[in-house]
């Protein structure tokens, strides 16, 4: 029964050092790129991301899309382009400035959670078997190490079984 404990602890702690180091290179990641997962809700568009050393849920989506649709609209109100200008029909102007008054939706983001705090827990139980390992190669250690010798402070002479108290190699005293 001891074994199995001994076996399920090693094998949590294996996973748990596999999480924590993919957790520290998606936090590194995260410093550099926007990883996403779209996906909608009641009819908006929201993204499951990691940004800036954090999981958050976003609306960024929406930003994005209310952007392009813009921007598809404005190329359908301009017409066509002649000679680097466009040729902007008359019924269209006002359009236009509606169009540009529209104002995006707000970034609203939620904190679901940080890659630090996953990395702290993920590392406790790698931590502990590393514990655990130290104390019981010490313990062997501590076990088996050979005896201190006693050996002449001057000339390093072996003093084991030495009564006289002085070193019979170069005849300095022997502290007691």
């Amino acid at each position: 029964m001891r074994n199995v404990k001994r076996l399920i602890f090693r094998i949590a702690s294996d996973l748990s050092l596999v999480a924590c180091v993919a957790l520290i290179i998606l936090w590194g990641r995260s410093t550099q790129h926007r990883d996403e997962y779209r996906f909608t809700r009641h009819g908006r568009v929201f993204a499951l991301a990691s940004v800036d050393g954090r999981v958050v849920i976003d609306n960024w989506p929406q930003i994005i899309e209310f952007g392009e649709r813009k921007q598809r609209q404005e190329v359908r109100l301009l017409g066509p382009r002649v000679g680097g200008s466009y040729d902007v029909p008359r019924q269209n102007l006002g359009r236009l400035s509606a169009l540009g008054a529209r104002k995006p939706p707000p970034l609203t983001s939620n904190t679901l959670f940080f890659y630090w705090i996953g990395v702290v827990i993920t590392a406790i139980l790698p931590a502990l078997r590393f514990v655990r390992r130290f104390r019981r190669e010490l313990q062997v250690y501590r076990q088996y190490r050979p005896a201190a010798r006693l050996r002449c402070w001057k000339c390093g002479y072996d003093l084991t079984g030495n009564t006289s108290g002085t070193c019979p190699e170069c005849g300095a005293p022997i502290p007691k």
